[in-house]
């Protein structure tokens, strides 16, 4: 039996939950989605007929690859605010010629199987700072650019981060952005060196309700002429 199940939870926030979606990714199996109207907190299990992975076939040898299933939870609130969280589920053949499933990808995401536990549907917020460009030679007292990658390694749309730089000579400067989802973006910084030698600069960027900040910052240095 390929029966899983998945423990969905959509709460509210600022405005009512007016309809939930939990889509299976599988066309096989009748009904492929379930849906539902506000807030949310149940199992609900599916059966998969097919397994993932490579399937050959015994009669002409030949090696089909079948991709894993991409379940789907959709929230929209009474503005039409809407929270996708996606889960990528594989189906593969044990020794015993049964089947297992597992997850396959570790995404950060609130749309979990039971066996992970609960947890609610909402915006996942993971920003990180992916390159850090300084002028090969700047010069003292001579504007020069600073290039900074932001990426949002999320399925939901950021507003409101923000981008720093930081330079030893006492310079500061603070961009506000918003990402897309599964974006990257280039923020660009003027600076003006203030003082000759060596100097540390660091880039970074911070946002509301980001909980891993490890990937956050870079830290370079670079020798300003005179």
């Amino acid at each position: 039996m390929n029966d899983q199940v998945f423990h969905i939870k959509v709460t509210a926030g600022s405005n009512p939950v007016t309809k939930w979606t939990i889509d299976f990714g599988d066309k096989a199996t009748q009904p492929s989605s379930l849906s539902g109207k506000g807030e949310v907190d149940k199992d609900v299990t599916h059966h998969y007929k097919k397994r993932t992975g490579k399937i050959k076939n015994e009669l002409t040898g030949k090696i089909t690859e079948v991709p894993s299933y991409k379940v789907e939870l959709t929230a929209v609130d009474s503005q039409k605010n809407e929270v996708k969280q996606t889960l990528s589920v594989a189906i593969n053949q044990d020794d015993t010629g049964g089947t297992q499933s597992t997850d396959t990808t570790a995404l950060q995401t609130k749309l979990k199987q039971k066996t992970k536990g609960p947890v609610e549907a909402g915006p996942i917020v993971d920003v990180s700072v992916k390159t850090l460009e300084l002028p090969k030679e700047p010069y003292l007292g001579k504007s020069c650019k600073v290039n900074m990658v932001v990426k949002n390694n999320s399925s939901s749309a950021i507003q409101g981060c923000y981008a720093f730089f930081e330079s030893e000579d006492g310079t500061k400067r603070r961009v506000r952005t918003s990402l897309t989802p599964e974006s990257e973006k280039t923020v660009i910084f003027t600076w003006v060196p203030k003082k000759e030698g060596n100097q540390v600069i660091n880039g970074y960027v911070e946002c509301e309700g980001d909980k891993d900040t490890k990937d956050n910052k870079i830290t370079k240095k670079v020798f300003v002429k005179k």
